[in-house]
């Protein structure tokens, strides 16, 4: 007959996926179950010269340092999945006693019965689930063995939930990292302009313009005025989510004090598992019209084929400069610049500076991957990115 596991272990196993540390409170909570001095949960990685992650409920610091540099040669180590044992009956009493792990670790640290159940989570990835006692204490009995192997398939799906919000987490502070080093920002919002998320340049380019409104802890778009009443309506339409295969929509801002941003509007798909999202978001992409990296020559000359001079000048005409003020910044004459504009519409396709201007906005909105880019599964396997993952512990 399977043991009953009671209800508050598994909403705190489950629970435990997003706390920080994760897991504290649901191994605190079992090792009074079992009546342990302390419960750990190790993932292993597939080189075992250090676990990938321990997580412990109260257990001192001190000693998972000292579990860590002793890992490798744990011998209560590879148990028959879903099962549970104690690690004098996974050695033998002989070994048990002899074993240089208990003279090294255990001992040192005031223990000497150890529980152990070992699951795989839905990844391939070895879990251990571990509960110890000190010495003098008794060696761990049916119960204990049976609410182990009970809870063994809830820690399976958790300890698989962990690893997925992990390496989602992973990919999605690597995306903030490259979006951060580029010329522009890029900021999530709802259909109020409320912000969702949004990178450190953005947030750098919208304090600087007054554009942003701090409001119950968080942020919001500025969109009063008239100069603004066409974001408003751009972020209403793309938030929406019946417009998600919308066109971009390129928009000139004025700011208070006169200067223009270069913004592109578009639909941000943030529920991809759903046939009909619950929720829309759009997806703004901002550059200060007054940078020179924004937009980047460089780019434009890639996207187009642009030589250097016409690239700089379609740059310069793009952040809302007359074709006047560009000769004259870049130090060539009128006429010249007449005749790069020229090669710039014949290689854009585009026949006027409007069309031109929305064109370039619309360039940095090339950089970014369609939702469409991440259908596709990424070339590295769950089980290749976990050979490498990232030795860190928490106590």
């Amino acid at each position: 007959m399977t043991t009953p596991v009671p209800a508050e272990l598994v909403r705190g196993l489950y629970a435990g996926i997003r706390t920080n540390p994760p897991f504290k409170t649901i191994l605190m909570q079992l090792a009074h179950a079992v009546a342990s001095d302390a419960c750990a949960i190790v993932i292993e990685r597939r080189l075992r010269d250090r676990p990938g992650a321990v997580f412990s409920g109260h257990a001192p610091d001190s000693r998972r340092i000292a579990y860590s540099s002793v890992f490798g040669e744990d011998p209560f180590a590879d148990l028959t999945l879903n099962r549970a044992v104690t690690m004098r009956e996974h050695l033998g009493a002989e070994r048990f006693a002899c074993s240089s792990f208990m003279a090294q670790f255990m001992l040192d640290q005031g223990l000497q019965n150890v529980l152990g159940i070992d699951v795989c989570e839905p990844g391939g990835h070895r879990i251990r689930l571990r509960a110890s006692r000190r010495l003098g204490d008794p060696d761990f009995g049916p119960d204990e063995k049976s609410l182990f192997e009970a809870l063994a398939p809830h820690l399976a799906e958790a300890a698989g939930l962990f690893l997925h919000l992990d390496s989602v987490e992973a990919e999605q502070n690597l995306y903030a990292t490259a979006l951060n080093r580029l010329a522009f920002g890029a900021v999530v919002v709802d259909r109020q302009g409320t912000v969702l998320r949004i990178t450190e340049k953005a947030q750098q380019i919208l304090r600087q313009h007054d554009m942003l409104i701090a409001v119950d802890g968080g942020w919001r778009l500025a969109m009063a005025g008239r100069q603004r009443g066409g974001l408003a309506e751009a972020i209403r339409r793309h938030a929406t989510p019946d417009h998600a295969g919308d066109p971009a929509w390129p928009i000139l801002v004025q700011t208070e004090t006169g200067e223009m941003l270069n913004l592109i509007v578009r639909n941000a798909e943030i529920n991809a598992r759903l046939d009909h999202p619950l929720e829309g978001a759009a997806l703004i992409t901002i550059s200060d019209a007054g940078s020179t990296d924004a937009p980047s020559p460089r780019t434009l000359a890639m996207l187009y084929g642009l030589t250097p001079c016409e690239s700089r000048l379609a740059a310069l005409l793009g952040q809302g400069l007359d074709l006047d003020t560009a000769s004259e910044r870049l130090g060539i004459a009128k006429n010249t610049a007449k005749a790069h504009l020229r090669m710039i519409f014949a290689k854009t396709r585009v026949t006027r500076q409007s069309s031109l201007v929305r064109l370039v906005l619309r360039s940095v909105d090339e950089l970014l991957p369609r939702p469409a880019d991440h259908a596709a599964p990424p070339a590295t396997t769950p089980a290749q990115w976990r050979d490498s993952w990232p030795h860190h512990h928490h106590a």
